[in-house]
């Protein structure tokens, strides 16, 4: 069986939950069967170079678009993965099995990949990872979105909360969606870890919807009021978080209390999981959410908006909360903050759910069998 991903993000170029569901995965899918060959082709504009690598037995090409990705303001991206013609003849170099689409929104890398499956008769499936204006009406896209789900051979989501979405709006049969969750590598579940006295974001900056901004307003706030003493920190990891944007939020008076790290190596990020006290995130949209399953398996609580599938992540009062806004997430900040028993007691039972629940070998092994339902193996 040969494999082909495609995806606007591709790991390790972008550090993103689409580019790390991707690689671990195609990882773990080897794993079952050392014969699949995986191919992932994606945009590395960023790169400003054309790369052609093989990373733990996975092929990578990535190609520089003719035209990057365009954003509108509120409306988002209209050209996915940047305009040109380079996947096409890539996909057909590589002449895979499968094609696996993946991306926020379905543009031109999909449109793409559904012409060469439709062309060479071959098998494509369509995982989106939608941020929720991708699925309103009114967007430019969503016809878009609806026209590779309904002609791609399998839908895979990664909720329940997604595949409700797909079949209300795209009007396509359950039979078709299979649900398989985000995982965790099994190196990251830790007996080990510590608790000290700041709190983590981690998300990518470069987009608003995130709340890296939510979340330093948060704690600059919280300082302020004097709920956390000068022993507490912020730190926030991911592409962009760094940037002047958010550094000229943070005055002289608690520059040293912030660290706004930007991107991470993979190894840092789970040192960051074990040593904080608790992770936050306030994005606007959150198809799942693998960053909280992570600071779960490093026993840590996590607060998050309660939107897309969060809940299907956290058990609410149990293992962290899904708050509805700002002033609710303050108020359970402060709560954890006060009461360090109630950290700790959430975030071991944030571990024993997510320990067996949610592992990319379980995800791997239940999506390499739907590759070989569809192929009739």
């Amino acid at each position: 069986m040969k494999i082909l991903y495609i995806s606007q993000y591709i790991y390790p170029y972008t550090i993103c939950g689409v580019g790390i569901h991707i690689q671990e995965m195609a990882r773990n899918i080897r794993a079952i069967e050392s014969s699949t060959e995986i191919v992932v082709i994606g945009n590395v504009d960023h790169q400003d170079k054309k790369i052609e690598q093989i990373v733990e037995g996975i092929k990578i090409r990535g190609y520089s678009p003719l035209i990057k990705h365009i954003r509108i303001p509120k409306v988002g991206t209209l050209l996915d993965g940047g305009l040109s013609f380079k996947p096409f003849f890539m996909m057909k170099e590589e002449n895979p099995d499968i094609v696996h689409f993946h991306s926020y929104a379905g543009s031109w890398l999909g449109l793409l990949g559904l012409i060469y499956c439709k062309v060479f008769k071959k098998k494509m499936f369509f995982t989106p990872h939608y941020h929720d204006i991708r699925l309103y009406r009114f967007h430019p896209l969503f016809y878009i979105n609806k026209l590779i789900a309904k002609s791609c051979d399998m839908v895979i989501v990664v909720t329940k909360t997604e595949k409700e979405k797909m079949m209300r709006l795209f009007n396509i049969p359950g039979s078709k969606i299979e649900v398989i969750y985000n995982g965790l590598s099994e190196d990251i579940l830790d007996q080990n870890c510590k608790r000290e006295k700041f709190i983590l974001y981690v998300g990518r900056g470069i987009e608003e919807r995130k709340g890296v901004g939510r979340s330093l307003k948060l704690f600059l706030d919280l300082r302020r009021e004097g709920i956390l003493n000068d022993e507490w920190k912020f730190v926030a990891a991911g592409d962009g978080v760094n940037s002047d944007k958010y550094q000229e939020m943070v005055n002289k008076e608690y520059e040293k209390d912030v660290c706004l790290m930007g991107l991470v190596s993979r190894k840092k990020l789970i040192d960051l999981y074990r040593t904080c006290y608790m992770l936050i995130l306030p994005s606007d949209y959150e198809a799942f959410g693998i960053v909280l399953i992570e600071a779960m398996a490093c026993r840590k609580p996590v607060v998050a908006f309660n939107v897309g599938g969060v809940s299907e992540a956290i058990i609410n009062n149990k293992t962290g909360y899904a708050v509805c806004d700002m002033k609710e997430m303050k108020a359970k900040v402060k709560d954890l903050v006060s009461n360090e028993r109630l950290a700790v007691k959430m975030g071991e039972a944030g571990y024993e759910h997510v320990k067996d629940k949610f592992l990319w070998s379980k995800s791997a092994k239940k999506q390499y069998q739907c590759y070989e339902k569809v192929l009739g193996r």
